[in-house]
């Protein structure tokens, strides 16, 4: 977002979302057409700008599904700028948790929809940004110890924050930086690392009179112990 001077503005626009799904195999091939209704209203008002957008779902096993995403800020100097946001959804879990036939599993679950809702924060600078936020859902869908599809019958939530930056260091060698911290309230379910940290170092300049541009350099990443999945 850039801080200069710019003509007030708001937009609304309204459309009709379709798509398919094939699932099942060569032996018991299904398709679902999907049909849905999708609407964004966007503006800006001095230094002021916001964005929301939609999609409700009309058809088959996705009927009544909905995501809203709503967010807005204010344009600092440059290109800074803080904002707030805020989402919520409610969908199906996917056919391949709900229906599955092969040779060694079969099952046909009828799982309730996931709710899902998120918070963040965001603030950015001409070369470094900071966002924290938070996440909680109900009846997340995931693999057993079986290797079977289950919902989880309580709460789930995660945070996380997280710093990322970019630092010059000269003869056009350049740094990127990011760090993440994140929970979960359920660590046998969601199994993530507490902690992210990835470097790259990187040069980067133009070449044949700016014809062409050249980036290369090497990246580190860590990551704190915990339990991955089978």
């Amino acid at each position: 977002k850039d801080s200069s001077p710019a003509t007030n503005h708001h937009e609304v626009l309204f459309g009709v979302k379709q798509f398919s799904h094939i699932y099942g195999n060569s032996y018991s091939e299904q398709i679902e057409n999907n049909i849905g209704l999708n609407g964004e209203y966007s503006g800006t008002w001095k230094r002021i700008f916001w964005q929301t957008n939609g999609t409700l779902m009309l058809s088959n096993d996705f009927t009544g599904t909905y995501n809203l995403n709503a967010f807005a800020g204010y344009s600092l100097e440059g290109k800074s700028y803080w904002a707030l946001g805020a989402a919520t959804q409610s969908t199906s879990p996917g056919l391949f948790h709900q229906r599955f036939i092969s040779n060694n599993f079969i099952w046909e679950n009828e799982f309730e929809n996931i709710n899902w809702n998120r918070f963040y924060a965001i603030y950015k600078s001409n070369s470094w940004s900071i966002k924290a936020g938070a996440d909680f859902l109900t009846g997340f869908v995931y693999f057993d110890q079986a290797a079977r599809p289950k919902q989880l019958n309580q709460n789930l939530a995660s945070y996380y924050i997280e710093g990322t930056g970019t630092l010059p260091l000269g003869a056009s060698f350049y740094l990127d930086s990011r760090i993440r911290y994140q929970q979960a309230n359920n660590e046998s379910v969601v199994r993530i690392p507490n902690l992210l940290l990835r470097e790259v170092l990187y040069f980067e300049r133009n070449i044949f009179g700016k014809a062409a541009r050249i980036q290369t350099g090497v990246e580190f990443t860590y990551f704190s112990r915990f339990t991955s999945e089978a």
